[in-house]
């Protein structure tokens, strides 16, 4: 493990910002869910959706708007 990673993943952990699934599309659903409740919760507020490929960054972002955009016309 990187050093530092550890320490970092406990960091993150510790404040409940790090989520498991038993599926990756789970996580990716679960990802995107969290991330629309706290964008609409606290819209002020900047975040982050961390991803491990530049294939998953688009994927992400799609859903991402997909999402946001149903929910302001539905």
């Amino acid at each position: 493990m990187a050093r530092g990673f550890g320490k970092a993943l406990e960091a993150y952990r510790s404040h409940g910002m790090v989520h498991e699934a038993q599926m990756r599309e789970q996580a990716r659903g679960d990802l995107i869910d969290r991330w629309d409740r706290d964008r609409q919760a606290s819209p002020d507020k900047s975040r982050i959706i961390l991803t491990h490929t530049n294939d998953e960054v688009r994927s992400q972002r799609g859903r991402a708007r997909a999402d946001a955009g149903r929910r302001r016309s539905g």
